[in-house]
């Protein structure tokens, strides 16, 4: 994909075809969110009760089913989250340029109701770790967008407040937690491949192999885990420290490049929203096992090879 992508894009009107591709998948996975969300969790929750025999059942399945918060068509709510990061921008960019010739409100509305209803379907994932990463992509394509001087610092400080204002309604109506016990299991896991990696500093213990060596490093009181949470984390314990270098110079390279175009090209919108994009997906990396899900890193490195085609 990547590869393919570097090849194939050479222009914005040729990326914006791709992010339309990107846009349609992300309405349906989020036509699947909002159907979990308004009724379809509940059926499955009483579908269970019917026919689950709970003394059998595995336990991640069971605290599942306990949970209002919606994943769609990822593996669970935080990959979902990582996924709307990445799609929000692109899917904004597609409408704005498909939009040239419509009637200039009817293009306005389409991209607040699209824009906010990824914003919606982000806030019933209940990802902390999907707000900050948002925050980022929001962050970054603002300061692409907006011409450089004192206007851009306050649509950076008004964006925020207002992230903020709907990460505290969030938290307030129930759809986001603020309980420290999952931060306090990550800080345990980054810990743990920390750890790891000192004490197999150059090969690491192998692709994949977290979860059977850190039952030896975590504490007593926390849970086992099959991954880092934490991309680059993951690769340093799993591949070591070579690894660890060229996969973190493999993004920051990436992101110097992204904002580099999107101050050559001024104003373009497939050069913004890749810088958005990009920059969402490396915060979300820190704090989730985006790698692992394939519907998130494929389209991060069709973003990426895009960046380079530009």
């Amino acid at each position: 994909l990547f590869y393919a992508a570097a090849w194939y894009v050479r222009d914005g009107a040729v990326a914006a075809r791709i992010f339309g591709a990107l846009g349609l998948a992300t309405m349906l996975v989020m036509v699947m969110a909002l159907e979990q969300h308004y009724g379809g969790l509940q059926q499955t929750r009483e579908f269970a009760a019917l026919h689950v025999d709970a003394t059998h059942a595995p336990a991640d399945l069971l605290l599942r089913l306990t949970s209002n918060r919606v994943f769609a068509s990822l593996v669970y709510p935080n990959a979902l989250a990582g996924y709307l990061v990445l799609a929000f921008a692109p899917t904004l960019a597609w409408i704005w340029v498909r939009g040239r010739n419509w009637v200039a409100g009817v293009k306005w509305l389409t991209l607040l109701f699209t824009g906010g209803l990824m914003a919606f379907c982000l806030a019933l994932t209940g990802s902390r770790g999907g707000f900050v990463a948002f925050a980022a992509m929001v962050m970054a394509g603002l300061f692409c967008f907006v011409p450089k001087g004192s206007r851009r610092t306050r649509w950076v400080v008004v964006a925020l407040l207002a992230i903020a204002a709907v990460f505290v309604l969030a938290n307030r109506s129930g759809l986001i937690g603020v309980s420290t016990d999952s931060t306090s299991a990550r800080r345990d896991y980054w810990r743990g491949a920390i750890a790891i990696a000192r004490d197999h500093p150059w090969l690491g213990t192998g692709p994949g192999t977290f979860g059977s060596i850190y039952p030896k490093y975590k504490t007593a009181t926390t849970e086992e885990a099959q991954l880092v949470h934490n991309s680059f984390l993951q690769m340093w314990s799993d591949s070591g420290l070579a690894a660890f270098l060229v996969f973190s110079l493999l993004w920051l390279v990436a992101l110097r490049d992204a904002f580099e175009l999107a101050r050559r090209r001024t104003g373009d919108a497939a050069a913004i929203a890749v810088c958005a994009a990009l920059a969402g997906w490396v915060v979300h990396s820190l704090v989730d096992f985006d790698l692992y899900v394939p519907g998130v890193a494929m389209p991060a490195f069709l973003l990426l090879g895009i960046l380079q085609g530009l």
